[in-house]
């Protein structure tokens, strides 16, 4: 049997294939259709049904149920069965057959012979009959399988269901979406649609802390026009549940009421919620969902507290205050921990204030979190409970932080606009004041003219922090040529700063000063000393003329001395110049010689004055310009630096003179208002200072002297610890400045001496402080003629570090004796002054005796440690050879750093071997050749440093277990190139160190005790907490091993503690002499009554008053006849 392959055999099997799948898709067309038009349709009566009935949840639930099946259903029947369950080709040749009248089995025959295998016999039956079924199914119509009749009525269903779906969501689409959202959640809380909206606050399910109020808020939303509803919105409400039904009447509820933002706004509160509750809104036909409210009784706090660490420079330490629901107040940046005890227990605890939520951590039931306090209108505290998924706030406060404010500084003074002479001295005091403490006041100068720079007149440091908040000082300002000039305009300002990171600086208003010019600054015509004034005018116009030479030679020294010229011929031109120069700086001094010629007898002050600087600063002027002429060198560089010193003392002898000239100027416009208040009437104490203000002004001038005399002492012996030809060009300069800085610390104590010269002692009214007063001036003169030997002594290059010591200390002791007196003049009152009832008064308390004593004893101890410090002090410094300040004192070491005085040295005992001394070499080389070993050596010795040309040798070291150390270096040394191996202190010295250390500290405690007892008495305890500061600096220093630390510091202690000493003596004796005098006061009051009661005193008194009475009756006898 063979099967047939050829294209015919397959022509009923395709067609038949072919059918089967139109009949598929015309089933599953008409399928789609069906079951659109039945889910539309069945939802579409669904949501009308339920917009007009509201189904309740139950039933709702019930139909989507069963829509959801229905539409399972039919999607199963019509679409998804069909396509699974397809029919075979078999069948669907039947059902040809049978639709199309297909007789004899035709196409089924046919359709079995393509797939059958056939004999050669049965082929040509076999071929007929397929080709009869083709044929036949040819002529059939297929397309009237598509069942189109069916098709369009099921697709104009379909279409009027979309239109009526359309129709109904454009004309209710809220009733549409509030359908769906009912089916779509048929057990949830859907409100069912009507003509209004109700939007309610809150809308959802809330948590509310126990004890607060929820405020419910519904807005009605669409009402035509201007229409309101008939009847106010009803909250309904119950306790202790989680839903309100949505029938009326069914629950507690209560109208609600308008509020004031619209009239369709209506509110109501629930005032203090204690338990948990639903409610829900009913208004017109709809209303609310339900709200469930939780309330529980939340963490509340039962304990709190604020810590406040206030940042490091305000100075503030650690406050405490009450905690949340306060106010939180402190400075601004400060640390802040907050403690807090909650009455339940919490998950979790967090802090807002300014920034991000800080969380607390919780130990033994105590809440604690760390922040820091920033500016912000308040905090929250919020806790997380366990029954919440929320944090929930159970605390809020205002938060106060006070913001670290721009110092404030001004001039105390309501002259800002000043005219002024040049050589006049200026008091200015300077009030500031900062919220926390001032770190530095400065006041700096410049000109009016735009692109001047700024110079830094005054500058007062403060420790801290905190520093100062209220800060009064005051500023000498020398009106010097040096900053000003004739005729020029300047400001002065002054500035704070404190301790702020910020770097807050406070600024005042500007102060002018208007420096008169020259033409400007005259006498009166019918002056006696006019003549020798005018003299003093020539002189300045001459110095101008004589510096102008010297500037102009600096600025044309090239084409002074040419390279092109022999060194011969460049000598002669400058000699010819310094010449010219010296005639010039020559007419100086005549006009000086000639103002003392002509001034009158006796000499007036200017004129002794001139006479001083020719003799010094314009002679030496003169001297040097004939070195610089005779100097070997010519150069450009030997030449300049000669006439730069040259400038600098001209330039310096042109301000004295025109400063002299300023403060004739100012005293004889003074010696004319003087006259004019006379004239007037006037008093003349309005014109010139009160004593009081004369030591006031004294005391500050004594403590500028003392700042600038010990820095200029500083610098220069800094600068004097090298031998002068080692002096470099800068060093030279310095000392130059120094020199002159000198001078004019003596010409300002001079004036000094003057003032107080010029103050009338019988203003005290009391003889004691004439004679204190007296003895003041003494010491002031004293001290300025010191000051004045100094400046001559430096002029001249000599060692002048003695009498510079002792200008300190007598400026010290002097500034103590004006304090005190000027706090008991403060309380002297002339008996005429006071009140006939007050005249009595009883006497101050009297000042424990002690105290003085106490203060003594203190110094005696530290007297006693001084041997102890200096022998530390001098052999830590013979370690540590550095360059640095002179220390003063014994010649206690071998050391360079050191200068003798004029003291004896102490007997010290020098232990060591024998044979280690030095020989002068900067590299320590010992003298023998063997260093012999000694039996329990203490002072252990160094290495030999290096092994240098000069002395070539090496040392036998006997004692190889010997300590290291060293006594010093070699003299006129400043360093060395290299040590050797080091170790630590001999034991003998660590023991010293450590007994000194503990005296020190036993010494401190003592004085702090001492401190307290003189507040109590209202003692002046500034210097005895300056010598505690300095105690303190001792045992630092001796900590660290730093000799010259030590010494300075101990040299500061034993300082303080004699003024504070000085001071308290002169508070003693001042009270003291005050109750004296009213002791004395009352014993001549009261024996004036006990003279008068004599035997018949009362008698004679009685007769008188009888007499009197006689008299005055005879009188009235003869009027009356």
């Amino acid at each position: 049997m063979n099967h047939i392959y050829n294209q015919e055999d397959d022509n009923v099997h395709q067609l038949i294939v072919k059918v089967r799948k139109l009949m598929l898709t015309s089933q599953l067309v008409r399928g789609l259709l069906i079951w659109l038009v039945v889910t539309l349709g069945m939802w579409l009566v669904l949501f009308t049904l339920d917009n007009f009935l509201h189904f309740p949840e139950g039933l709702r639930l019930a139909l989507v149920l069963g829509g959801f099946g229905l539409m399972a259903f039919e999607f199963w029947q019509l679409l998804l069965l069909p396509v699974i369950r397809r029919q075979r080709l078999e069948s669907v040749t039947l059902f040809l057959e049978s639709r199309f009248a297909i007789p004899e089995n035709m196409l089924i025959n046919a359709l079995c012979f393509e797939s059958a295998w056939l004999s050669p016999k049965e082929e040509p039956f076999a071929q007929e009959t397929i080709r009869t079924g083709s044929e036949m199914m040819s002529e059939a119509n297929i397309n009237e399988l598509w069942q189109h009749k069916k098709l369009v009525r099921w697709l104009v269903a379909l279409i009027i269901l979309i239109l009526l779906w359309f129709i109904y969501g454009i004309s209710q689409g809220h009733q549409v979406a509030n359908a769906l959202l009912r089916y779509i959640r048929p057990l949830s809380d859907v409100p069912p649609a009507s003509s209004l909206i109700l939007e309610v606050t809150p809308s959802d399910d809330i948590f509310m802390a126990e004890g607060d109020d929820l405020e419910i808020r519904v807005e009605v939303k669409g009402l035509d026009g201007d229409k309101s509803l008939p009847r106010y919105p009803e909250v309904v409400w119950g306790r202790r549940t989680d839903y309100i039904s949505n029938e009326r009447g069914k629950n507690k509820g209560t109208s609600m009421q308008l509020s004031g933002e619209s009239r369709n706004n209506y509110g109501y509160t629930f005032k203090s919620v204690d338990e948990s509750f639903a409610f829900r809104v009913f208004a017109a036909d709809t209303y609310t969902h339900s709200v469930k409210v939780t309330v529980n009784r939340l963490p509340r706090i039962k304990e709190s507290q604020f810590h406040i660490l206030a940042p490091s420079y305000t100075g503030g330490g650690r406050m405490s205050m009450l905690g949340p629901p306060e106010a939180l107040a402190g400075p601004a940046g400060s640390e802040v921990i907050v403690d807090v005890k909650l009455d339940k227990s919490a998950e979790e605890l967090w802090y807002k204030g300014a920034g991000d939520w800080v969380p607390f951590k919780n130990k033994d039931g105590l809440w604690t979190a760390k922040t820091q306090l920033q500016p912000a209108e308040s905090y929250k505290i919020e806790v997380k409970a366990n029954e919440f998924e929320q944090r929930i706030k159970i605390a809020e406060g205002p938060i106060l932080a006070q913001q670290d404010r721009r110092p404030e500084v001004e001039f105390v003074t309501s002259e800002l606009n000043r005219r002024v002479n040049l050589g006049e001295r200026l008091r200015l005091d300077i009030q500031a004041y900062d919220d926390f403490g001032a770190k530095k006041i400065y006041v700096k100068h410049k000109s009016v003219r735009t692109g001047s720079s700024e110079t830094t007149v005054g500058n007062w440091d403060y420790e801290g922090p905190p520093g100062k908040t209220e800060s009064l000082e005051t500023l000498l300002l020398s009106v010097d040529a040096s900053l000003f000039k004739p005729g020029g305009s300047y400001i002065l300002e002054a500035f704070c700063e404190d301790f702020s990171p910020a770097g807050n600086v406070g600024r005042s208003k500007p102060l002018m000063l208007q420096v008169k010019s020259l033409d400007e600054m005259t006498i009166a015509e019918d002056d006696p000393n006019s003549d020798a004034f005018a003299e003093l005018d020539n002189a300045i116009k001459a110095q101008q003329t004589a510096l102008g030479v010297n500037v102009n030679l600096m600025a044309n020294l090239d084409e002074v001395i040419d390279a092109n010229n022999s060194e011969a011929q460049n000598r002669d031109s400058v000699k010819g110049h310094l010449s010219q120069m010296g005639q010039k700086q020559e007419k100086v001094g005549s006009h000086i010689t000639k103002a003392w010629e002509v001034s009158i007898e006796p000499k007036p002050e200017f004129v002794t004055r001139l006479i001083e600087l020719r003799d010094n600063e314009h002679t030496r002027i003169l001297k040097k310009i004939v070195e610089a002429a005779a100097a070997e060198r010519v150069d450009n560089s030997s030449v300049s630096r000669g006439l730069k010193s040259i400038e600098k003392q001209q330039v310096y002898l042109l301000d004295e003179l025109i400063a002299l000239k300023g403060i004739v100027a100012k005293k004889s416009e003074a010696e004319a208002q003087k006259a004019v208040a006379e004239l007037l009437g006037e008093k003349e104490e309005s014109l010139s200072p009160t004593p009081e203000e004369t030591l006031e002004n004294t005391v500050k001038e004594l403590d500028e002297f003392i700042k600038k005399q010990k820095d200029i002492t500083q610098k220069r012996q800094m600068v004097l610890d090298k031998p002068p030809e080692d002096f470099s060009e800068e060093e030279e300069e310095l000392l130059e400045d120094l020199a002159m800085d000198q001078s004019k610390l003596a010409e300002i104590m001079a004036e000094v001496v003057d003032d107080l010269s010029n103050m009338n002692l019988l203003d005290f009214g009391d003889n004691q402080m004439v004679d204190e007063m007296t003895s003041i001036n003494e010491a002031a003169e004293e001290l300025a003629d010191k000051a004045a030997e100094a400046a001559e002594m430096q002029q001249a290059r000599q060692d002048a570090y003695r009498l510079e010591t002792e200008a300190v200390e007598m400026a010290e002791e002097l500034m103590i004796n004006c304090e005190a007196t000027l706090g008991a003049s403060d309380s002297i009152q002339f008996v005429v002054e006071i009140p006939e009832d007050e005249q009595l008064a009883a006497p101050l308390a009297e000042l424990p005796s002690e105290l003085e004593d106490l203060v003594g004893d203190m110094i005696t101890s530290e007297e006693e440690m001084r041997p102890e410090v200096e022998d530390i002090g001098s052999y830590l410094n013979s370690l540590d050879h550095t360059a640095g300040p002179v220390a003063d004192g014994t010649i206690s070491s071998t050391s360079a750093k050191g200068k003798t005085g004029d003291q004896r040295p102490e007997d010290n005992v020098l232990e060591g071997r024998s044979g280690a001394g030095r020989t002068g070499m900067s590299d320590g080389q010992l003298v023998e050749s063997v260093a012999k070993d000694l039996d329990q050596n203490e002072y252990g010795l160094r290495e030999r440093v290096s092994n240098t040309p000069l002395e070539d040798g090496q040392v036998e070291d006997q004692d190889v277990g010997a300590a290291t150390g060293g006594t010093g270096l070699g003299k006129t040394t400043d360093s060395t190139t290299q040590f050797g191996v080091g170790g630590k202190l001999p034991p003998k010295v660590l023991e010293m160190m450590q007994a000194t250390l503990e005296t020190q500290q036993n010494i401190r405690q003592a004085s702090q005790d001492l401190v307290l007892k003189l507040k109590r008495h209202n003692l002046s305890t500034t210097e005895l907490e300056t010598s505690i500061r300095a105690m303190k600096s001792v045992e630092d220093s001796l900590k660290r091993a730093d000799g010259i630390g030590i010494t300075k510091a101990y040299d500061e202690t034993v300082n303080s503690l004699r003024k504070s000493h000085s001071a308290v003596g002169r508070q003693v004796a001042v009270q003291y002499a005050q109750e004296g005098k009213s002791g004395r006061e009352l014993e001549n009051m009261l024996p004036r009554n006990r003279t008068l009661n004599f035997k018949g005193y009362n008698h004679m008194v009685s007769a008188y008053f009888e007499a009197l009475a006689q008299n005055a009756g005879k009188v009235e006898s003869t009027e009356e006849k």
